[in-house]
């Protein structure tokens, strides 16, 4: 078993010449050559420990006002709370920006701002004294695909590293809601 890390766009490049087994990306469109399953989950928010907010048992939207936010970019998440900012007439200190979730937590655990993550970084990143996760009182869906090769048979070790990971998120409290697998292949006719 190989373990590689990589952009989305790459994993999605790997699946599709059924070079990897399976693959955990973001795609926003259609992919000849590629299975799917939708992944869907709410994100939480990270807390440097020193901040007022850590005391907050969950944090509502009016609690990120005035606050840093370490921004993810080209997210699609991001994006919804950008919208959700907006529609409340709210503003954040933006003066971070990162590619990677593992990053923003690196950014709360020195105390630089707050971050809106998936749960599985945030689970991690709480495990530093620095660093307090809370719920949101607002619902922030995480979405990421889980992706399969279409061209041959489902491996058993992937099989059971989706397995695996799914009891690893029942053990954290992460509740998903996983989609049938799809295929997707361009459906799209004139």
């Amino acid at each position: 078993v190989a373990v590689k890390t990589d952009r989305s766009e790459g994993v999605v490049r790997r699946v599709q010449s059924q070079t990897i087994d399976i693959g955990f990306s973001f795609i926003t469109e259609d992919h000849p050559g590629v299975m799917a399953q939708q992944v869907n989950c709410e994100c939480v928010c990270l807390i440097p420990a020193s901040s007022p907010l850590a005391e907050l048992a969950a944090i509502d939207i009016q609690d990120i006002a005035g606050q840093v936010l370490i921004r993810h970019e080209k997210d699609s998440t991001q994006l919804k709370l950008d919208r959700l900012l907006r529609r409340y007439n709210l503003t954040t200190i933006e003066c971070v920006e990162v590619s990677l979730a593992s990053t923003a937590a690196a950014l709360v655990r020195e105390g630089v701002g707050i971050a809106i993550t998936d749960p599985f970084t945030a689970h991690m990143a709480s495990e530093h004294d620095s660093v307090v996760m809370r719920p949101l009182k607002f619902s922030l869906p995480f979405e990421f695909e889980i992706l399969y090769p279409a061209l041959k048979p489902l491996h058993h070790h992937a099989e059971r590293f989706v397995e695996q990971f799914m009891l690893l998120a029942d053990e954290m409290g992460i509740y998903l809601n996983i989609a049938a697998m799809r295929d997707l292949n361009d459906s799209k006719t004139d």
